[in-house]
């Protein structure tokens, strides 16, 4: 997942001179992205949070997207779940003061916005976390080969870490837009540093995500999504019933200015084993990876 600002280069602008608005406009999202974090709870206007950012709405729209890669309200909503997930799994409040602590008057409603971004309802993601350690749920090797559908399209790459050392697993997932959220499209599991086959994949344009794990991650650090590697690449072309790639996909630490990680590995992870169980009590039933 990246992060990056292109600025137009204007005829009157000199290289160095670009470089110090983009790092201006990165400075400004940061001060605004302070304010949400502290004040997630409160229902922020977008010409209060152009203010912070001593900008006009339109202009401030523009920067924070491209800095970010969401509109102001859509990572406003991702601070929000990512407390109320902190507060499901750290605290015995209910599911109803949750909703309301985190600045929403209906609990429908952020029932229904919880299993959209995280794919699980509150409750169940809380439920599972009681019953099993996360961290047992993260396969030690990559899963087998499945059988392929007819017509199917696949996703090949190289995934490897950036910034410093990292070893163990990447869990590589397909999604149709940039930012992550609930149940991916088709998935992988593959050692850090080799590469990777996304099988049965739909025809179609999507955005590769990945998040380095290994047994040694702290519980809560996995199911918030926290204190890990992240990578992105895309859009991807996907043509029907052919390969796309080779993909580079790079893993690195997350930025201040990155969405909150929201999709609920351990959940995600539990379906995927019991997918495979599944497989293996049926060798001659075809398996779709799918989360």
């Amino acid at each position: 997942m990246t992060t990056s600002l292109e600025v137009p280069l204007r005829a009157t602008e000199t290289p160095v001179c670009r470089a110090a608005t983009a790092e201006a406009h990165v400075r400004a999202v940061r001060r605004v992205i302070a304010v949400m974090r502290e004040r997630h709870a409160e229902s922020l206007s977008l010409k209060q949070l152009s203010d912070v950012a001593i900008s006009s709405p339109f202009h401030f729209n523009r920067v924070f997207r491209e800095v970010t890669g969401l509109p102001p309200g859509r990572f406003l909503a991702a601070i929000r779940m990512q407390v109320a997930k902190q507060l499901l799994l750290t605290t015995r409040r209910s599911v109803t003061n949750i909703c309301f602590s985190v600045g929403y008057s209906s609990l429908g409603t952020f029932t229904a916005h919880f299993a959209q971004y995280v794919g699980a309802s509150p409750s169940r993601f809380r439920r599972l976390i009681r019953i099993a350690r996360p961290s047992g749920l993260v396969p030690t090797a990559p899963a087998r080969p499945l059988v392929m559908k007819e017509n199917a399209s696949s996703i090949r790459g190289y995934v490897h870490a950036s910034e410093g050392d990292c070893t163990g697993l990447a869990i590589i997932g397909l999604f149709p837009t940039r930012w992550p959220r609930g149940h991916p499209r088709a998935c992988t599991v593959a050692a850090i540093g080799t590469n990777f086959v996304v099988e049965n994949v739909p025809p179609g344009r999507y955005h590769l995500f990945s998040m380095a794990i290994n047994s040694s991650i702290d519980d809560l650090a996995l199911c918030l999504g926290e204190s890990m590697q992240l990578g992105h690449a895309g859009p991807i072309h996907v043509p029907e019933g052919d390969d796309a790639g080779p993909i580079d996909l790079e893993l690195r630490w997350p930025r201040e200015t990155d969405p909150p990680l929201l999709i609920a590995l351990p959940v995600l992870m539990e379906e995927r084993l019991a997918s495979e169980r599944a497989a293996l009590e049926s060798p001659s039933v075809a398996c779709h990876q799918h989360f």
